[in-house]
């Protein structure tokens, strides 16, 4: 599956295939970059896994097709621009890390942890007008729950005030 939705990712980036979105060139089958990218992640994650098998089992024909599916996908992976793409294909590492832990993985999880952080600054400057925007939604949301953080202001008092908090 996530070499199809590659493939229409690469369709979209050519100008054959029609974006689901007016402001995002590259969607695939999704209305947004952040989960197409995020699914190729986990789908190049997967491929991976089985190459790592046919490798292992000495299926090279096997294995040369995954690793052009591969190279297909996370080529697209790259191409789709996506912040939250790249968190999750971190997250989906860490998971398999732990999930797998052995002794020679076992320092694998702390290596993928400072390597985020050291990654963050990266992450933030690839789309820094949308994590700034983030950021300023955060802060105001915060601001408006820290007013009244344990009673609340009633029935859909947030969504009356958040408004005005902004513009304040």
């Amino acid at each position: 599956m996530g070499s199809i939705e590659a493939i229409i990712g690469w369709g979209q980036y050519w100008n054959i295939i029609e974006s689901n979105h007016p402001l995002f060139s590259i969607t695939g089958t999704f209305t947004n970059p952040g989960p197409y990218g995020a699914f190729l992640g986990i789908a190049l994650l997967i491929q991976i896994h089985f190459a790592w098998h046919k490798y292992i089992a000495k299926q090279y024909m096997s294995l040369f097709m995954l690793l052009i599916v591969g190279l297909l996908t996370g080529s697209m992976f790259i191409a789709s621009f996506s912040r939250a793409a790249w968190v999750a294909l971190l997250i989906a590492v860490s998971f398999f890390f732990f999930l797998f832990q052995k002794k020679r993985y076992r320092y694998a999880g702390l290596l993928l942890l400072i390597l985020f952080l050291f990654s963050s600054p990266f992450l933030y400057q690839l789309k820094k007008q949308s994590a700034d925007g983030r950021l300023f939604i955060w802060r105001v949301c915060t601001e408006l729950i820290q007013s009244k953080p344990y009673t609340g202001g009633g029935a859909s008092s947030f969504a009356a005030r958040y408004m005005y908090a902004q513009a304040d």
